[in-house]
């Protein structure tokens, strides 16, 4: 399977597939791609609940409906968010 890796800034990478946009830790807003915008995000991987990695993991999910997974704690704070 093809894909492509690419390093947003501080801890945001992408990996995109054919089919899938995938996101991990989401932090943009320190990111030398502030001005990234996010196309058909699927899945977003949040590796822990410090803002400088969950970033912007709500609005993104909400807007692409994507799935999001983390540990169970933040997965539950995710819930309540709307994601």
């Amino acid at each position: 399977m093809a894909f492509d890796l690419k390093y947003h800034g501080h801890s945001c990478f992408e990996i995109k597939t054919s089919k899938q946009s995938i996101l991990i830790d989401p932090y943009l807003q320190a990111s030398k791609n502030y001005d990234y915008r996010e196309d058909n995000i699927t899945d977003i991987f949040v590796t822990h609940a410090h803002a400088d990695h969950l970033g912007s993991t709500f609005d993104i999910a909400k807007h692409h409906q994507s799935t999001v997974t983390a540990i169970f704690e933040l997965a539950n704070i995710c819930s309540r968010n709307g994601v």
